[in-house]
């Protein structure tokens, strides 16, 4: 009787106005216990948290309560329990909480029930955080409805100051069934609103659909906000159970060239995707091997401290690939070099597709027998060298007696210089070489003129009639015939 009467006056101490700030929800008797959810008042500003106490009376110490019909719309942040003794052998237990909202409007915090008590569902209402008409509550950027397994897709929170002195804190983000990179943060300004958005990325590491709950975000400076987002829900898609371990899920990129160390020469291929790259990419160490008939363990994939080291690059680890292999010894450059083919599975086309890529043109053979080819190639240009050397002085000397030609005017002068072309005893003999230069009679007419010329006594019973016969018409006659291509003949 005792206890019963104690339960009712706790009961009505527990309803009065005065015992919490806002609305108590009582909670039913069931086997001597009683709980209540307090909240501190009815309302709370989003960036802000509502103050709630769980307040159980019963036999004994009870286990956590369990909140997860709260968690849709407020994330519960667990502060500290109190246990406290009663007279008649009661203990009252306290829980008390944070609950910060993940978006406005009318929300009810649903009956609970903790060592065999229930308590009724709480009525809060939340407002918007609006400060000079800007709302400064996060919002999720749009998701796609589903991805791949092993695909990395980009997802960003956007969220407005509302001080454009404040500052934008994320704490790190848990995205269980994902690799995360980031954040990477961006300022962006719309209608004198300065803006942040967070970016990271992240790549499924199994399928199914998980809900992302997004790392709470402290907004401070001109006050202090603390949101927490609705969780967003992504379908991850399985991988066809044809494709290989090893095959990149993503957009893959292969770039290839040449560096040299200690005078080596060495081919590398650069593997870059979308997302992740598995530990060994499908096939393309024994695939480098065969290419160049190398075993494979020539084939070095570069660590991301060496590939950083090398090129002083900050590409994020699982994004990039880099291997790395001897130029074998007698490579000749005179096209491009062996061709890699990487097959991958392709996220926006949902099949395999492959990327083929060339290694560059690149001369690589022992050292003595460069020199050799280096001595060959001196000679080869001496010996060119000494034929334009030889056409260049042909072609002064030729000018040099058409110019000569040109000014003789005297028979005995001109028949002179015809032989001393190449040493000509007699004109008969200038015009046989003529004739063997594939020229015709008419050379040997030339050259019956020109004795006329010269000596007419002596050729007074010949054709030629030295009364009709000119240096001049002569000397023209021989160079319309006696062209660079005789002269050459005359004077080899």
């Amino acid at each position: 009787m005792v206890r019963s009467l104690l339960l009712y006056l706790l009961f009505v101490f527990l309803s009065l106005p005065g015992f919490s700030a806002g609305q108590a929800a009582v909670g039913h008797i069931a086997n001597s216990s009683l709980l209540n959810v307090l909240p501190g008042k009815p309302q709370v500003e989003m960036g802000k948290f509502l103050s709630v106490r769980i307040v159980y009376i019963g036999d004994s110490v009870p286990e956590s309560s369990y909140l997860g019909q709260w968690f849709e719309d407020f994330f519960v942040d667990r502060q500290e329990t109190e246990t406290e003794n009663l007279p008649d052998g009661l203990i009252q237990y306290t829980e008390y909480l944070r609950l910060y909202p993940r978006s406005t409007g009318n929300k009810v915090l649903d009956s609970i029930a903790l060592g065999g008590a229930f308590a009724r569902p709480v009525s809060i209402k939340v407002m918007p955080a609006i400060r000079a008409g800007i709302d400064g509550a996060p919002h999720w950027q749009s998701l796609p409805e589903s991805i791949w397994q092993g695909e990395t897709i980009k997802v960003s929170i956007v969220q407005d100051l509302l001080h454009p002195s404040n500052q934008i804190v994320a704490e790190k983000v848990l995205f269980p069934g994902f690799y995360v990179q980031g954040p990477e943060k961006e300022i962006i300004l719309h209608d004198n609103i300065k803006s942040v958005q967070l970016n990271w990325f992240i790549t499924a590491n199994n399928h199914g659909v998980f809900q992302l709950d997004a790392p709470a975000i402290v907004q401070r400076g001109r006050g202090r906000w603390r949101f927490y987002l609705p969780r967003a829900v992504l379908k991850v898609k399985p991988l066809p159970s044809y494709i290989p371990a090893t095959i990149p899920v993503g957009k893959l990129s292969i770039q290839t060239g040449i560096l040299y160390k200690d005078n080596k020469p060495f081919w590398w291929a650069e593997l870059r995707n979308e997302g992740q790259l598995p530990e060994e990419v499908y096939g393309i160490r024994s695939q480098l091997s065969e290419l160049l008939n190398l075993p494979v363990e020539s084939v070095k994939q570069l660590s991301v401290e060496e590939f950083k080291a090398q090129e002083n690059s900050d590409y994020p680890s699982g994004f990039i690939h880099r291997y790395q292999i001897a130029v074998p010894e007698w490579t000749w450059g005179f096209s491009e070099g062996p061709e890699i083919i990487v097959p991958y599975f392709n996220v926006h086309k949902g099949q395999i597709k492959i990327v083929v890529k060339k290694f560059p043109a690149v001369w690589n053979i022992s050292k003595s027998w460069r020199y050799v080819f280096l001595l060959t190639f001196v000679f080869i240009l001496l010996a060119i060298f000494t034929l334009i050397v030889k056409g260049l002085k042909n072609i002064m000397a030729w000018r040099r007696y058409r110019s000569l030609l040109s000014q003789t005017s005297q028979a005995h002068k001109l028949r002179k210089m015809l032989l001393a072309q190449a040493d000509f005893l007699t004109l008969e003999a200038w015009s046989l070489a003529s004739a063997q230069a594939d020229n015709d009679e008419k050379l040997k007419n030339i050259a019956m003129q020109l004795n006329a010329l010269c000596y007419a006594k002596s050729y007074a019973n010949s054709n030629a009639d030295p009364r009709r016969i000119s240096v001049n018409e002569i000397r023209q006659q021989i160079m319309e015939m006696h062209t660079f291509r005789y002269w050459l003949i005359f004077n080899s």
